[in-house]
């Protein structure tokens, strides 16, 4: 895994491939044929980015990671039917293995959101620091503050056993001085802390967006580490001093920025339910409509909890069933953690979508009978 959001592309790249060897394995080809053929496609496109494609840098862990995702779904698609129209006994172990996943990745999440485990040295980052211009802050970063302490350029902070407690705690605040610059075109930081190559508390810049990066597990497997957003937080001309803060305590993120006389602020509270934060693209990991894309998560995993619950035998158990473990994970195990209490929109979501796996099982079971039923015809 290159970089520091490896473990990101190796995701993604899982689920790049998924739909081609779904859809292939689907047409009628053999699973060998499936992977081969993901390969070969994987390997044409990785080539051509070694040799024609300017800006692009070729992979061994795309090509190996886009053939697994297309063997992988080949080899689901080729029991999709006893996934999508179990039997009762089928159903009830889908239910159970689905409930282990959907509690397992509450736990996930909660054990990348903790702080502890980041080891190396620590040392203070500055944008002059930066191997190429492009990823270079433009403006000018006067002064930075972690913990009430001013940091030093390029060097190991003082007092570095306070400051690791601090991190490992999850609590710690930092503070910025500069002078604006243009908006970018990437992510950009302005400050950062690391710990060996990974900025683990840092402050950046996204457009004219401001953007705060707190320490987390995440970074380890080189996934992204909880991040905050604020829109259009940089002044629009050069050379305005700005002021930015940040903190971390509790699990809650706190980013401000004031220029100008005017001081603009946003806030966000961790929660075992954002585990989505750790792997989407740059784009969508800075915090943008957090609440709505946590309730499509959380629906999306509950979603086929309410589908298999329906194809159990006793309805009644059923229902009691998928309340107990829909409750388990939004009620209990944040208590249990003692972790933020789930928000409102995540119970809407887990609801319908559970009302919506239920009916959608319904209506798949009276396809199934209608369709095997011998009043209907082939050309029906």
């Amino acid at each position: 895994m290159c970089g520091n959001n490896g473990g990101v592309d190796v995701f993604l790249n899982l689920l790049l491939f998924a739909p081609l060897g779904a859809g292939l394995r689907l047409a009628g080809w053999r699973w060998r044929s499936v992977v081969a053929a993901a390969a070969l496609v994987s390997f044409a496109v990785e080539l051509l980015q070694f040799t024609v494609v300017t800006g692009r840098d070729a992979s061994l862990s795309d090509l190996v990671t886009n053939t697994a995702g297309a063997a992988a779904a080949a080899a689901l698609a080729a029991r999709w039917r006893a996934i999508a129209l179990p039997s009762p006994r089928a159903a009830a172990r889908l239910f159970a293995l689905w409930s282990v996943l959907w509690i397992g990745t509450l736990t996930l999440t909660v054990w990348l959101q903790d702080p502890r485990g980041l080891r190396g040295p620590v040392r203070s980052g500055w944008p002059d620091m930066a191997s190429a211009a492009a990823w270079r802050y433009a403006g000018r970063v006067l002064e930075a503050r972690v913990n009430g302490v001013v940091m030093p350029r390029g060097e190991a902070p003082p007092d570095r056993a306070a400051l690791r407690l601090s991190l490992d705690r999850g609590e710690a605040t930092i503070e910025l001085h500069a002078l604006s610059g243009p908006p970018t075109q990437d992510l950009v930081f302005l400050y950062y802390l690391q710990v060996r190559h990974t900025p683990v508390l840092a402050f950046g810049q996204y457009g004219r967006d401001a953007v705060l990066v707190v320490p987390s597990r995440a970074q380890r497997l080189r996934l992204w580490s909880p991040t905050i957003q604020l829109r259009d937080a940089f002044p629009p001309d050069t050379g305005i001093p700005v002021t930015l803060r940040g903190a971390i305590r509790d699990g809650r993120l706190r980013l401000s920025v004031s220029w100008g006389g005017r001081v603009r602020q946003t806030g966000m509270q961790l929660r075992p339910t954002q585990g989505w934060l750790a792997v989407p693209p740059l784009k969508f990991v800075l915090g943008r409509s957090v609440r709505l894309i946590t309730a499509l998560w959380v629906g999306a995993l509950v979603f086929p909890l309410g589908y298999w619950a329906a194809w159990l035998p006793r309805r009644r158990v059923a229902v009691v069933l998928l309340t107990a473990v829909v409750t388990a994970g939004l009620l209990g195990f944040p208590a249990l953690t003692r972790s933020a209490p789930s928000h409102w929109t995540e119970w809407t979501a887990a609801l319908t979508a559970a009302a919506l796996g239920w009916a959608g099982s319904r209506f798949a079971a009276y396809l199934q009978g209608r369709c095997a039923s011998p009043s209907i015809s082939g050309s029906s």
